[in-house]
């Protein structure tokens, strides 16, 4: 009996060895992919707050983009940074900013996707996302800060804009033919859909949670 004991004890301690290698082995791998989601979520919620209604942390995160990033000069390189990086340098392409919105609005659940207007030549003209809220799809596009609200006094989706079904309102930050880039006749392209699935959301609230843990810890050492 003790003999079996001291066996199943040996087999409990390889186990654990085993396991903490691999979990450092996985940290090590996807550490910088790791550190790159805490930096998301600490900014996702110290822009919003909890008593926040799901409209006012969309707005607030469209907000923050629109308001930190500008758009790059000619001679300010953007091209592969990812949107940690974009957030530091404080630049970004059109499909970029889109980008980071997306990505700071998957940290509190909200669908979205990063989405081409492409021409007849299927060249992409801009990028805009759409961002699910509830049982409906609205477009925010932070790289000239506007989105729209349809006859129903609604946030406006891509498909509003398209048909025309949208308040007439005077935006001087978007070009004088900005709405024929959302032709129903022009093909527009889904690049990228964010993550939003419950194993996703999961694993965002325990890196939140960790994060929020070590950074207490931090007052006390």
């Amino acid at each position: 009996m003790f003999i079996l004991h001291r066996y199943k004890l040996k087999k409990l301690v390889w186990l654990v060895l085993i396991l903490t290698c691999l979990s450092f082995i996985l940290f090590h791998k996807y550490k910088n992919k790791i550190s790159r989601q805490l930096y998301y979520n600490n900014i996702y919620h110290n822009i919003c707050s909890k008593n926040d209604s799901d409209s006012l942390k969309i707005i607030k995160c469209f907000e923050y983009v629109a308001n930190n990033i500008e758009a790059p000069g000619h001679f300010i390189q953007t091209k592969g940074l990812n949107p940690k990086q974009i957030i530091e340098k404080g630049y970004g392409s059109c499909d970029q900013q889109s980008n980071l919105l997306i990505t700071l609005l998957e940290k509190g659940g909200f669908p979205g996707k990063l989405v081409f207007l492409l021409d007849n030549d299927s060249i992409s003209l801009h990028s805009v996302c759409e961002i699910k809220i509830g049982d409906r799809n609205i477009m925010l596009d932070p790289f000239y800060k506007v989105f729209f609200y349809n006859k129903n006094r609604k946030m406006a989706s891509l498909s509003d804009i398209s048909i025309g079904n949208i308040i007439n309102q005077s935006e001087s930050s978007v070009p004088r033919n900005y709405l024929e880039l959302f032709n129903k006749e022009y093909p527009k392209k889904i690049f990228r859909i964010n993550r939003t699935k419950k194993i996703h959301q999961t694993f965002n609230k325990i890196i939140f949670n960790v994060n929020y843990i070590l950074n207490n810890l931090k007052t006390y050492l």
